[in-house]
């Protein structure tokens, strides 16, 4: 599943937004974390701090999540990261990738299957149609030995009128 992680992450995408626009922090900010889910630390600290040039331009909550991302490129410990992203959650309730990211350190940072999941549930509930948690949590059930409830989470995904599209 990690592998179809990677080969989901949308590189060219990321690529040609910060093309269009160099001067966008979130861009660089998302491709410096792609960057570092594929294990290329190299070009995931420089999009980081091609990121941190423009920090001037993002109001409070696009800061804070510049500098969670900065955490998680530089290699801060699963611990660390978590207890940034928790006060992050507690400041930003509504902001559904933070439950993804926050159920991401917990599976390949702390290796916490079913810490990690429950962070899954709580993003899949905002948006049940975004595909990546929907494959986060169907690997999370796998590493527990839920393969009927991985199945399930695929095939109720594949049910949804509007699957596959990201809000």
């Amino acid at each position: 599943a990690y592998k179809a992680l990677l080969e989901a992450i949308p590189f060219a995408e990321l690529e040609k937004a910060v093309e269009i626009d160099p001067e966008m922090a979130l861009g660089w900010s998302s491709l410096a974390c792609a960057y570092s889910f594929s294990g290329d630390d190299a070009r995931a600290r420089a999009a980081h701090l091609k990121a941190s040039e423009f920090v001037d331009r993002l109001n409070g909550m696009e800061k804070r999540w510049l500098e969670l991302n900065g955490l998680w490129v530089e290699g801060a410990g699963g611990d660390a990261f978590m207890a940034e992203m928790k006060r992050y959650i507690r400041d930003f309730p509504d902001d559904r990738d933070s439950y993804f990211y926050a159920g991401l350190a917990e599976e390949w940072l702390n290796r916490d299957y079913e810490a990690a999941l429950v962070w899954y549930e709580k993003a899949y509930g905002m948006v049940p149609g975004y595909y990546p948690v929907t494959n986060a949590r169907a690997d999370c059930l796998m590493k527990l030995g839920r393969k009927d409830e991985a199945i399930r989470a695929l095939t109720g995904f594949l049910a949804l009128a509007r699957a596959g599209e990201v809000p």
